[in-house]
């Protein structure tokens, strides 16, 4: 029997006027909730209370939660799937809500510009979030090769999005770690890093066997002859 999976798109729908999740929280692994103009920090505060069982949740662009709303959610202990991407949320509810998600293996953290220390954030996933799969931190700003190197202990990552992270810089030996430690590497997005060089990548290619993509637009300093490699 397929999991209860709800995908809602209309911003007309208020989960503040239905018994909804009320009646039917309990028995949700799955709540998409892109978008919405309604989910706020009633909302958030409702899942968290509800819908002990959410294995998936996303947030994506809901943009009227804020930390009152997110630090509600640490008390969700089963998520694998988290979408934050271009959300307003803080760094102290950030890491309540990965310290209490041991199964965490995908998160999306893009474009979340409210966050003062993603260094901090990959400390913490490194030290709480070992089954992590795959890590999105497109555009955040402050992540630098700290952080990076710091996801090596995150050893069944699979997939690892840095692109546009203007912080990482000349990531000096925080990708060999992250190519040693992270074995298991398919994906791999390093979009505007334009410091980074042929001698930076040679640890993915001696490292990461099943590596199958690599984004380097934008790359300036990267020769011909690493790509062919």
């Amino acid at each position: 029997m397929a999991s209860p999976c709800i995908v809602i798109y209309s911003s007309y729908v208020c989960l503040h006027d239905s018994s909804f999740i009320e009646e039917c929280g309990g028995h949700l692994t799955h709540l998409r909730l892109n978008c919405c103009k309604f989910a706020d920090n009633y909302c958030a505060m409702k899942v968290a209370e509800k819908c002990k069982n959410l294995k998936e949740l996303c947030l994506r662009s809901c943009h009227n939660i804020t930390e009152l709303g997110f630090q509600s959610l640490a008390s969700l202990k089963n998520l694998q799937y988290l979408d934050l991407y271009r959300t307003f949320i803080d760094l102290g509810p950030l890491k309540a809500i990965l310290k209490s998600s041991p199964q965490l293996k995908h998160i999306n953290m893009g474009s979340c510009g409210h966050i003062s220390n993603m260094d901090d954030v990959a400390q913490t996933l490194a030290a709480y979030n070992k089954e992590l799969v795959s890590v999105d931190f497109w555009k955040t700003y402050s992540l630098t090769p700290v952080g990076v190197k710091a996801l090596h202990k995150c050893q069944k990552l699979e997939e690892v999005d840095l692109g546009w992270c203007g912080g990482v810089g000349a990531p000096g030996d925080s990708f060999r770690s992250l190519a040693t430690g992270c074995p298991c590497l398919r994906k791999l997005f390093l979009a505007a890093l334009r410091s980074i060089t042929d001698r930076d990548l040679e640890p993915f290619i001696e490292h990461c066997p099943a590596l199958e993509q690599v984004d380097l637009m934008g790359g300036h300093s990267i020769t011909s002859d690493i790509c062919v490699n």
